[in-house]
């Protein structure tokens, strides 16, 4: 199954994160099931010495093993494909696979979420007069001019020098 979640900047830093989740949680890693071994027999051995001297068998099972294996094999076993669309930065989604289908659901609902309700705020909130609306740019025409501004370069140093001189007497003495 394949989710899309939705990011307003930071693209390329959530495909970091979840390229490194894809490779542990990968089925032919070599490290998410030594990791999951370890993880589950310390917790079992944890959970047993706490029912053994408690004297209740039955806390293992209803306090440990049960949520262990229902989230185990219901929330990290099943794998999904998960797409990252950048609004700003990125031109095209990124395709990210081998993610947990508890992670890559949850990341996935909680952002398009909020994306959902970033578009209706714009189409209702925002006025009528095509002039001062973003409906022709996009909802983040100004993050993605501040992050175009990177790249300009200017040539003329008698302009460079006017531009730096504008930006430290106006916008340097409102921080100061």
């Amino acid at each position: 199954m394949d989710y899309v979640i939705y990011t307003f900047g930071g693209g390329d830093l959530l495909w970091h994160v979840f390229n490194g989740i894809g490779r542990v949680f990968a089925s032919n890693s070599e490290y998410f099931t030594p990791v999951g071994h370890l993880a589950l027999t310390i917790g079992g051995i944890w959970a047993a010495t706490r029912a053994i001297f408690r004297g209740n068998i039955g806390i293992f099972a209803m306090e440990w093993f049960f949520p262990s294996i229902f989230i185990f094999t219901l929330l990290f076993a099943p794998k999904s494909t998960v797409w990252l669309k950048d609004e700003v930065l990125m031109s095209a989604p990124v395709k990210v696979d081998n993610i947990p289908i508890g992670i890559a659901m949850f990341a996935s609902l909680s952002s398009q979420t909020s994306y959902f309700v970033s578009k209706m705020l714009e189409n209702h909130l925002l006025p009528a007069y095509e002039g001062l609306s973003s409906r022709k740019t996009g909802i983040m025409f100004g993050a993605k001019a501040v992050a175009k501004i990177r790249d300009v370069q200017i040539h003329d140093p008698v302009t460079l020098t006017n531009t730096k001189e504008f930006l430290r007497q106006c916008f340097m003495s409102l921080t100061s």
